[in-house]
């Protein structure tokens, strides 16, 4: 159960943190980025805190925070820019997630 809070955590927090980002990106008040941004920070900061009591360990944790920005931000890119993207970017992503699932697995 400890586990499943920790991934909430750090999927929460990447969310709202890549939000905000690409708030700023699309030109959004400043004020309500900054404020969830630091909205962000805290199931950031309780993933990792939690994460490492959890898993005894901070790669695990690491893993897991670098997997949740690779399945959010491009979902949330998507819907907020309506692009689709490019044969680099799809090589890029796939590396990453072949990285991701090569870290968790070995």
């Amino acid at each position: 159960m400890n586990e499943i809070i920790v991934i909430a955590c750090l999927f929460v927090g990447e969310a709202l943190c890549i939000y905000s980002e690409l708030l700023v990106a699309k030109g959004a008040g400043w004020l309500w980025t900054f404020f969830l941004i630091t909205l962000a920070g805290i199931p950031l900061l309780m993933g990792y805190k939690y994460g490492y009591q959890c898993f005894s360990s901070m790669w695990p944790v690491l893993v897991l925070s670098i997997g949740s920005i690779l399945i959010v931000e491009p979902i949330l890119i998507a819907s907020m820019f309506k692009q689709i993207p490019t044969w680099g970017s799809i090589a890029g992503f796939l590396c990453g997630a072949l990285g991701m699932f090569l870290a968790i697995k070995y």
